[in-house]
C-alpha cells in the first residue's frame, strides 16, 4: 500500500501465501520490481517489530532513507509485556513514562529520559524483567520508534493499511474466515475497483481530510485574536495567550517547509503571526502619498454659504480615511484570494486535477468580462448628453441645507385682513 496524491491509502499489491518468512516477501517485492520495470526508493518504511520485511526489501528494493515502527504495534506491544510488572500501580507508572518517550520530539531530552528510565527499570526488583525486555527491543533502535527521531518523515502511523485490512475482514468478508483461493480473490478485485471508483468520486467533488480541517479551524480561530498584540522581537514574535496570562514565543525555524513534523498542525499563535506579516507586507506595498479627491469630485457634498473651513478639512479627513480603509480591506481580500489560489494551483499533483481545475476556472474570465462591460455601460448612461432644456444645474454645497416648508394657502380661508363678522 501506498498513499496517492489525496494522502489516501491506495492497494498497489497483494500477496496470497501460506507462509510469511524472509524469502516469500524476497519473491514477492521482485514481482513487484518486475512489473514495475525498476526498483523503489521509499523515503519511508514503516513495519511492524519483525525484521522480516525490512531484510526481504533491502535485499530487493534501495534503502529507505526512514525505517520506522508503527506507533499502534509499538504500543500494543509495550501494554501486552506489562504483564511482566506485578505491581499494578507500577505498571501504570510505566505505562505512562513510556508514552512521555515515545511523544517526546527534542534529541537532547530524550537521550537524558531513556537514560533515566533505564536505570530506573533494572535497579528495581519488580521491574528487572521488563527493563531487560526494554533494553533487548528497544533500546538499541529508537530511531525507529521514537517521535524526535522522525520529525518531518511526513508519517506518524500505518492506520492506512490497518483501516484497509478492517474493511476487508468486516464488510467485504462480513467478519468470516475465508478458506477459499477463488472467493479470496473475487473479494481483492471488488475491494480495488471500489476503490478506483471512490477515487474518482474524490477528484471530481474534492475532499478535505481531518487535517485539513483542523488547521482551518485553527485558522478561523486566529481570526478573532486581535494583530495588534503580537510583539516582534530579536528571535521572532511574542503572543499572548487569549485565555491565561502567559506568552507564546513564535519562531521561524526553517526558510523552506519540507513536509511536516509530527503531527502536521499549526497552531493559533502560528496562524496570527501570518496574518500578522500579510498585514505588514500589505502596508509596506501600498502608495502613501495617496492623492485626495476634491470637494468638486464628489457629487454627494454640497457647499453651503456659512461653511467653516475647519469642518471642511475635518470631513476631508474623514471621507479619505474611509477611502482609504476601504482600499486597505481590498488589497488585503485580493491579496489572500491570490493566496488561496497559488496554494491550490501549486497542490495539483496530476493531469486530472489541472484538468478540473481548468474547467472550474474556465467561466471566471468571461464573467468578469460581462461584469465590466455593464459597468461601462451604467457609467456611459449616467453621462450622456442631455438635452439643454433637460439640463437643471444644481449647486454644490458642502453641507444640505434644509428645505423650510411653507403650508399652502387655502382658497376657501377668507384672507386676513378681511373683517368677519361676529
Amino acid at each position: 500500500m501506498v498513499l496517492d496524491d489525496m494522502r489516501e491509502g491506495f492497494p498497489c499489491a497483494f500477496l496470497i501465501s501460506n507462509r510469511a518468512d524472509e524469502h516469500m516477501m524476497r519473491i514477492f517485492f521482485m514481482s513487484v520490481k518486475e512489473s514495475l520495470g525498476r526498483s523503489l526508493k521509499s523515503s519511508v518504511l514503516m513495519t511492524d517489530m519483525a525484521p522480516v520485511f525490512y531484510n526481504a526489501w533491502i535485499e530487493v528494493m534501495d534503502l529507505p532513507v526512514h525505517r520506522l515502527y508503527c506507533t499502534w504495534h509499538v504500543d500494543r506491544a509495550w501494554r501486552n509485556n506489562l504483564c511482566k510488572i506485578c505491581s499494578k500501580e507500577k505498571q501504570v507508572a510505566v505505562y505512562k513514562k513510556l508514552r512521555t518517550l515515545l511523544q517526546e520530539t527534542d534529541k537532547n531530552a530524550f537521550s537524558a529520559m531513556i537514560s533515566n528510565f533505564l536505570n530506573n527499570l533494572l535497579e528495581d526488583p519488580d521491574t528487572t524483567n521488563f527493563g531487560q525486555y526494554f533494553h533487548k527491543y528497544y533500546a538499541k533502535n529508537v530511531d525507529s520508534w521514537a517521535y524526535c527521531y522522525r520529525i518531518h518523515s511526513g508519517i506518524n502511523t500505518n492506520m492506512h493499511i490497518e483501516n484497509m485490512h478492517r474493511s476487508i475482514k468486516y464488510i467485504y468478508l462480513n467478519g468470516k474466515v475465508n478458506k477459499r483461493l477463488d472467493q479470496a480473490i473475487y473479494i481483492l478485485m471488488k475491494f480495488v475497483r471500489d476503490k478506483l471508483f471512490n477515487r474518482l468520486i474524490i477528484l471530481n467533488k474534492g475532499k478535505i481530510s481531518t487535517k485539513l480541517k483542523d488547521i482551518r479551524a485553527r485558522h478561523k480561530t486566529s481570526n478573532a485574536l486581535n494583530v495588534d498584540v503580537v510583539v516582534v522581537n530579536e528571535t521572532g514574535w511574542m503572543v499572548p495567550s487569549s485565555s491565561t496570562q502567559d506568552l507564546y514565543q513564535v519562531e521561524k525555524r526553517q526558510k523552506h517547509c519540507n513536509y511536516s513534523s509530527i503531527k502536521w498542525n499549526m497552531c493559533k499563535h502560528i496562524h496570527l503571526i501570518c496574518k500578522f506579516l500579510k498585514t505588514q507586507n500589505v502596508h509596506a506595498n501600498e502608495n502613501q502619498d495617496e492623492i485626495i479627491q476634491s470637494v468638486d469630485d464628489m457629487p454627494h457634498l454640497t457647499i453651503d454659504e456659512n461653511f467653516n473651513p475647519q469642518e471642511e478639512n475635518t470631513i476631508i479627513q474623514a471621507l479619505s480615511k474611509s477611502k482609504r480603509n476601504g482600499n486597505e480591506k481590498f488589497i488585503s481580500e485580493r491579496e489572500k484570494f491570490k493566496f488561496e489560489l497559488l496554494e491550490t494551483v501549486n497542490g495539483l499533483e496530476c493531469s486530472e486535477e489541472l484538468d478540473i481545475a481548468r474547467k472550474a476556472l474556465a467561466p471566471l474570465i468571461p464573467t468578469l468580462t460581462a461584469f465590466r462591460n455593464l459597468k461601462n455601460k451604467e457609467v456611459c448612461k449616467e453621462n450622456q448628453n442631455i438635452p439643454h432644456n433637460k439640463k437643471i444645474p444644481q449647486q454644490r454645497r458642502l453641507f444640505k441645507t434644509k428645505k423650510k416648508c411653507i403650508p399652502k394657502k387655502d382658497k376657501t380661508a377668507k384672507p386676513d385682513s378681511e373683517e368677519v363678522p361676529l
